[in-house]
């Protein structure tokens, strides 16, 4: 937790000890999206230090080795091509990240769905399926993520959440041009990855708060002798 400033963590903490309103559907007027985000799921606060995190949301409270299952929202700032394929070739090779590509069908067009798989540092591995969307005045990505052990689960939901997905402006090379700078390939790729790490970063801050929280609390209810 010594990279995270004292007032991100408190950020972190009211959110989760509040636990959390139930999520609704998301609207987005500024950059253009709808999407349904199930009601299992509750959204949390973003701290200040991830200033390009628009949503994040969680199922349950996480313990430290059950992950909970996260969406995530980022935008990228910047434009992109719905027809600028990814390769896994192009993909950062990354000491315990292991990265597969696919493809789905969304609004007409076949975008890129990186599925990565990272180890959180109690050992668990953590699954998470990412895509972006090309919205006409800013691209978004969703992330997606979940313990490997309930990859099927998350990969489902994954689905779900990109099927609700919806721009509510045009799309980036329809009628209307994109209005920000195009990213290159290796933009996008950037983004994907500090996406994830993202992800991975708050579970690890919201376990170690609960963990924090539950000592401290046997600490002040610990029979005295």
């Amino acid at each position: 937790m010594s990279r995270f400033t004292t007032q991100s963590t408190l950020v972190l903490l009211l959110a989760f000890t509040s636990i959390i309103a139930s999520a609704e559907d998301l609207t987005n007027q500024a950059f253009g999206f709808r999407v349904k985000i199930p009601d299992t799921f509750h959204k949390i606060a973003t701290a200040p230090s991830e200033p390009d995190t628009l949503y994040k949301s969680v199922d349950r409270v996480p313990n430290q080795s059950d992950p909970p299952t996260a969406i995530q929202i980022q935008r990228l700032r910047g434009t992109i091509s719905p027809h600028q394929r990814l390769k896994l070739d192009e993909m950062p090779k990354i000491a315990g990240l292991s990265t597969t590509l696919e493809e789905i069908t969304w609004s007409a067009l076949r975008l890129d769905v990186t599925r990565q798989v990272m180890p959180l540092p109690d050992q668990t591995r953590y699954v998470a399926y990412g895509i972006q969307f090309p919205l006409s005045d800013e691209a978004v990505q969703l992330h997606v993520g979940g313990p490997i052990a309930k990859d099927e689960e998350v990969r489902v939901l994954f689905k779900e959440v990109v099927a609700s997905f919806r721009n509510t402006k045009p799309l980036a090379g329809g009628a209307s041009a994109p209005v920000g700078r195009l990213l290159t390939k290796e933009e996008r790729i950037s983004r994907l990855l500090s996406g994830i790490a993202r992800m991975a970063i708050t579970l690890v801050v919201l376990a170690s708060i609960v963990i924090a929280i539950l000592r401290s609390r046997r600490k002040k209810f610990a029979p005295k002798i």
